[in-house]
């Protein structure tokens, strides 16, 4: 801007190009060019950008005179047109506004979410990330992922033996749904009617069918390559994840810690 104000102010002042700045203005100039090196340094492709503004301030810092305002506009001239040009070869891609809230948020599904399954947070974020920019399948790919985090949590919580003792983390979904309601009904099976045992079936129940429907639904086809997805079939995907996510962070958390439903 400052540069631009020089240009605009030589071409239509007569003998504005030879007017000696001031050391105060000066230093404003030098400040402005090195926040352009600082803006430029840390990425690679701005590096010639960079390397120009550097030069520059160097000049401008060890000019051992007073520069004229036609000196100031060259030097300034130049660093602008070393931005643009790294600039121009850039692609960027414009995100609606309505979906500038998704970008880089490992909270979308709120705080509750983001504390109790922190293994899903990458997948949350680039779940959101997928669907402001519209690769609607990819974020149906990143939500399942982050549904599994819950799934290992809840199979953790309830102690789950798998077939051959086999690894949580390696382990199909319907073998840990299925490990989990046996183990569900098992052990509630025992306990005697009340609040207690009406939570705790209404959670797991709950959180079993969603498991069950986000399997059939969703998970199955994109993790195989059956299926691609609609902005609007997305859009709804991760409205329901977000609502599941809310359900499951209400009592379960990651690391395979008892709900204590007795307390409750």
């Amino acid at each position: 801007m400052i540069e631009t104000g020089i240009e605009r102010r030589i071409q239509t002042e007569q003998g504005a190009a030879q007017i000696l700045v001031s050391d105060g203005f000066l230093q404003t100039i030098i400040l402005d060019v090195h926040n352009a090196v600082i803006a430029c340094a840390p990425y690679p492709d701005m590096r010639p950008a960079a390397e120009t503004a550097q030069r520059s301030e160097i000049m401008l810092r060890g000019s051992g005179r007073r520069l004229s305002l036609g000196e100031i506009e060259v030097i300034l001239r130049a660093v602008r047109e070393s931005i643009i040009a790294e600039l121009s070869r850039e692609v960027s891609i414009s995100i609606p506004r309505a979906y500038a809230d998704h970008v880089d948020n490992e909270q979308l599904f709120g705080g509750e979410t983001y504390e109790a399954f922190p293994g899903a947070r990458a997948d949350i974020r680039d779940a959101g990330n997928a669907l402001a920019v519209g690769l609607d399948t990819s974020a149906v790919f990143h939500l399942m992922r982050a549904v599994e985090v819950a799934l290992r949590a809840l199979a953790r919580e309830q102690r789950v033996r798998l077939p051959r003792n086999r690894p949580i983390e390696f382990a199909e979904w319907q073998d840990m749904i299925t490990a989990v309601r046996t183990n569900v009904d098992k052990v509630l099976g025992q306990w005697k009617r009340g609040p207690q045992k009406a939570a705790a079936l209404e959670f797991y129940g709950d959180l079993l069918n969603q498991f069950s429907g986000f399997k059939d639904a969703f998970r199955n086809h994109v993790m195989h390559s059956r299926k691609t997805y609609s902005h609007a079939e997305a859009t709804e995907v991760i409205a329901s994840v977000k609502s599941f996510f809310a359900r499951a962070s209400s009592y379960l958390a990651e690391g395979g810690k008892r709900i204590n439903w007795r307390s409750r």
